[in-house]
C-alpha cells in the first residue's frame, strides 16, 4: 500500500466512531470477517502473515 492510500486510510478510520470500528467492513476466503479494526492493524502494524518460522531438522 503506498503512503498516499495509507494516510487516507488512517484519517477515515480516525473520524468513525468507536462502535462502527467494531462493524464487518470485508469478508474474505473461509469466512474470514475483517473489521475496521483488523484493517487498521494490518495497515498499520504489517500483516500477520509476515512471521517467518524457523524448521526444526
Amino acid at each position: 500500500m503506498n503512503s498516499g492510500s495509507k494516510e487516507k486510510f488512517i484519517k477515515i478510520y480516525a473520524n468513525l466512531p468507536m462502535g462502527i470500528r467494531q462493524e464487518i467492513i470485508l469478508v474474505l476466503d473461509e469466512n474470514k470477517p475483517i473489521t475496521w479494526n483488523v484493517a487498521f492493524n494490518e495497515i498499520y502494524s504489517g500483516p500477520v502473515c509476515q512471521y517467518k518460522f524457523d524448521v526444526i531438522k
